[in-house]
């Protein structure tokens, strides 16, 4: 997976012409929006205790399609496991409906989803988190949503890549700059802290401050 030209490609490998064993996947650029298939012939994902796996095709779908108000109704309704995740078979890089959104440049259903509990630190096949998504697509505002809802910015991926590091590698300066300096107030913030747990020991503290 090359930062600067491809990465992972949402959407559904139709399953007549799947072949897990011998079919490697051949990244594309990420320009395409997701892809699904109707619900009828897909089998269920085998996860426990879910809804089955039609309907949480359906609900993967409207978020696909960007239907914000459909979306609100799935997220609504009982049982509707909102980290459910898309199987090898139907997606290689098995995204959750968060991934979907970010990847589709959704703020308004990534918000939906992330409010009703959506896991922000999900992680896809390629170990992919929603904010890993929204950098690589160079999506600012989406970038400071995940921020904002606590998004890691050490998170890594299959290749080892944070977020910084891949703004860093496709030279998006702006958001290069803007998790930097968040990573710069977390760092300071987390020593702040460290300080007022031992409040006594004022001079290590200022040093641990400005260390």
């Amino acid at each position: 997976m090359d930062r600067l030209t491809n990465s992972s490609n949402f959407g559904f490998i139709p399953l007549s012409t799947l072949n897990v064993a011998s079919q490697a996947p051949n990244p594309t650029p990420r320009t395409e929006t997701p892809a699904f298939p109707e619900p009828q012939g897909i089998p269920t994902v085998h996860q426990p205790n879910e809804p089955s796996g039609d309907r949480m095709i359906l609900f993967m779908q409207e978020v696909s399609n960007g239907n914000l108000e459909a979306v609100k109704s799935f997220v609504a309704q009982p049982g509707v496991n909102i980290n459910y995740q898309l199987s090898k078979e139907q997606d290689w890089t098995t995204p959750t409906a968060l991934h979907i959104a970010v990847k589709a440049a959704r703020m308004d259903i990534a918000e939906v989803l992330l409010n009703a509990g959506a896991n922000i630190e999900a992680k896809n096949y390629l170990e992919e988190t929603a904010l890993h998504l929204a950098v690589d697509g160079g999506h600012l505002p989406l970038v400071r949503l995940l921020i904002k809802k606590g998004a890691k910015l050490d998170a890594t991926d299959q290749i080892n890549y944070t977020p910084i590091k891949i703004a860093t590698a496709k030279r998006l300066n702006h958001i290069r700059l803007l998790l930097e300096t968040q990573s710069v107030f977390l760092s300071i913030q987390k020593k702040i802290q460290q300080l007022a747990k031992a409040p006594q020991e004022k001079d290590a503290g200022i040093r641990l401050l400005f260390k």
